[in-house]
């Protein structure tokens, strides 16, 4: 974990951090899949971390499921930020109340915009 410091121009939003709390959830077409089994996990504010392990232990499963993707339904757990509850909000509101987003390990390059331009536009979303 690396902790950085939140500027003072930060937007009120990243003041909670995130929070996930036993976590669980299957393939939304197949239930008896169990692709989540009890995930917790808190951030701070301006902390940075790496989710690391081996194929198919879970990691994109657990990005994706945070961020509402259909192809996974949640059976059991919360996940909040800001005091929201995000799982009770779809995917355009996750983005556009709360910030959150997911990016692809090899995003597809955009003439023009630089890396720096994406995350800071995120970022101030």
């Amino acid at each position: 974990r690396i902790k950085m410091r939140a500027s003072e121009n930060s937007n009120a939003r990243a003041s909670a951090g995130l929070n996930v709390s036993n976590l669980h959830a299957v393939l939304s077409e197949d239930p008896e899949v169990s692709i989540l089994n009890g995930v917790t996990l808190s951030l701070e504010p301006g902390e940075v971390v790496a989710l690391l392990g081996p194929n198919g232990c879970g990691k994109s499963s657990l990005a994706r499921t945070i961020m509402g993707d259909s192809q996974y339904e949640v059976t059991h757990g919360r996940v909040e930020m800001t005091g929201e509850d995000v799982l009770s909000l779809d995917v355009d509101e996750r983005a556009s109340k709360l910030g959150l987003f997911m990016s692809w390990q090899a995003p597809v390059e955009v003439p023009g915009l630089t890396n720096f331009t994406l995350l800071h536009a995120a970022v101030n979303a």
